[in-house]
């Protein structure tokens, strides 16, 4: 259940009909919210504050579903799940554990940046657009990564020591 989302649904929920009833003359809030039937037929103010109504409805319902059972496992979980190619950390979290995971191209472009190579020489090597890789370089400064001028932090680092070796390339002799 997420709190902040069935919190807001509740809140749109009563200023929907909070409009509704003001609008059909059983005014309960200290102003009016009638103001928008200025620009509205009365048939589009109806919908209006029905639709705030519905859509708060759908939030309060949407709060009770919601929750962040995907991302949160228990240590149990994660060694059962035998997560290692694209474990990054895990986080204890009470008795429960967050495990962050890192898409195989943002392992690639943290082990290129470890080797001194900038966004052009990255976008080259991957064949990946530049403007691809300056997202993914914008997530990764997000999430801890890497500096702002694009070196490694430890949580980089840590990531690229738990990722996979690079694949050795295979000779023909």
């Amino acid at each position: 259940m997420s709190l902040g989302t069935t919190l807001a649904g509740v809140i749109t929920f009563f200023l929907g009909l909070a409009g509704l009833l003001d609008y059909y003359g059983h005014p309960v809030l200290p102003f009016s919210l009638t103001v928008v039937s200025v620009l509205f037929t009365s048939a589009g103010t109806f919908l209006l504050f029905g639709l705030i109504t519905v859509i708060g409805v759908g939030l309060i319902v949407g709060g009770f579903v919601e929750g962040d059972e995907e991302t949160k496992l228990t240590v149990r979980d994660v060694q059962k799940l035998g997560l290692t190619r694209k474990e990054v950390a895990v986080v204890p979290v009470g008795n429960q554990v967050l495990v962050e995971t890192l898409s195989e191209l943002e392992v690639v472009i943290i082990r290129c940046l470890s080797q001194g190579k900038d966004e052009k020489e990255i976008s080259k090597l991957t064949g990946v657009s530049r403007v691809t890789i300056g997202e993914k370089l914008t997530k990764l400064y997000a999430r801890g990564y890497i500096t702002e001028k694009h070196s490694l932090t430890e949580k980089g680092f840590e990531a690229l020591r738990k990722a996979e070796p690079p694949p050795v390339p295979q000779t023909n002799g």
